[in-house]
């Protein structure tokens, strides 16, 4: 299943940046490169970009951040182009496979920084057409944080989940379609669990017999949302 999240930027790096077809098309317009906040990412090497309204701020590698003052910003050929005294940074509306996962991303941009270029993926994460084959953490229940190092996880293979929050091991059949993803009963195994994974292991469960919403978050994490407010927060494991 595919939630704030916010993915580590490690687990963002980009390999590569190459168009892709058949996916749910960028539907923001350049409102989407001209946003305060918009950020790009990539990789060989690694790097980052930030345009923050006439600001943009380049990292490469853990090296000192480079500015871009005075941006002007304005519509491209299916885009958008921000140029400072320092960088040009430019965006496409093309879909970009950051090459290193089945993530996809709404644009691909392309950073001229002196003479040279950098390529990558940036506008946010397009929600997976599938399931199938992709692992996830728990991050948080109701809004509790849930510690990295405790097994909190679930797994999608052969129209089934399986995992756990930490103590028994859970499994349903799946459904995936859209904003709706759906679970048939869910199988669970009967150890007594102390809290808080008690509790938090009954709100899961409770929320996967009778989830509601599935929102996509930019950030590439999941925000399932039960009838009766109940919200967990999922994370993908690469």
């Amino acid at each position: 299943m595919n939630i704030p999240t916010i993915l580590p930027l490690a687990a963002l790096a980009l390999a590569s940046c190459q168009t892709v077809t058949n996916v749910v098309p960028n539907d923001e317009g350049p409102a989407a490169a001209s946003t305060p906040g918009y950020r790009a990412i990539g990789t060989e090497p690694f790097w980052s970009l930030t345009i923050d309204g006439k600001n943009m701020i380049f990292n490469r590698g853990g090296e000192e951040d480079i500015f871009g003052s005075d941006t002007v910003s304005r519509p491209s050929i299916n885009g958008w182009r921000h140029v400072s005294k320092t960088m040009t940074a430019d965006v496409t509306f093309t879909q970009c496979s950051d090459g290193m996962s089945d993530r996809i991303y709404k644009d691909s941009v392309t950073v001229m920084v002196g003479k040279e270029s950098y390529k990558g993926c940036g506008g946010g994460i397009i929600a997976p057409q599938s399931l199938e084959n992709t692992h996830w953490r728990v991050t948080f229940i109701n809004g509790d944080a849930i510690s990295a190092d405790r097994d909190a996880t679930l797994n999608f293979a052969d129209g089934r989940m399986s995992g756990s929050v930490g103590c028994n091991r859970l499994s349903a059949s799946y459904s995936y379609a859209g904003k709706t993803l759906g679970f048939g009963p869910v199988m669970s195994t009967k150890m007594a669990c102390p809290d808080p994974i008690g509790t938090q292991e009954h709100v899961f469960v409770s929320l996967l017999n009778a989830m509601t919403t599935a929102e996509f978050k930019n950030d590439g994490s999941w925000l399932l949302t039960g009838q009766n407010g109940a919200s967990v927060v999922l994370e993908q494991l690469i």
